[in-house]
């Protein structure tokens, strides 16, 4: 029992770190597609530009979320299930919206944690960001996995 308990309290470790690694690539999607497409005005909020730009910004940011899934889904996949996958996007997800909401209000003096989930929501795109990172996981999977492996399953 006592080696069970090992061995799962070092998958949930690994886990955390993967879901924290993940956040963190994830929320630079949201900065890396806001910088792209409004350069560096995004820094004065998302304004008026978003009503003219949000299907281009979001765009930019499922590409880029799909590519970190790619990388996430070939670098893990081995050891971890495609169902494991999707759930450590969306935790990483949530993890964005908890930076959004607690650390926001710390890293810029317009944010308070009322309006946290909202910019959440915005600077994502909803489940657009997700979405894209967890079908690229998928993918990126697959395409780790051996071709005998695939043939079999």
């Amino acid at each position: 029992m006592a080696k069970d308990r090992g061995v799962a309290s070092a998958d949930m470790g690994r886990d955390m770190v993967r879901i924290i690694g993940l956040t963190l690539a994830l929320g630079m999607t949201v900065v890396a597609s806001w910088i792209a497409v409004l350069g560096a005005s995004f820094l004065n909020g998302s304004g008026p530009f978003l009503d003219a730009t949000w299907y281009v910004t979001w765009t930019v940011q499922a590409g880029l979320a799909g590519v970190v899934g790619i990388i996430v889904g070939r670098a893990w996949g081995r050891d971890t299930s495609a169902v494991a996958l999707v759930a450590l996007v969306s935790a990483a997800w949530v993890g964005e919206l908890v930076v959004a909401t607690v650390l926001g209000p710390f890293l810029s003096n317009d944010l308070d944690p009322i309006h946290g989930p909202f910019v959440w929501l915005v600077a994502t795109g909803g489940p657009i960001q997700p979405v894209a990172a967890a079908a690229g996981a998928v993918i990126g999977r697959a395409s780790a996995r051996p071709r005998a492996a695939r043939a079999t399953h």
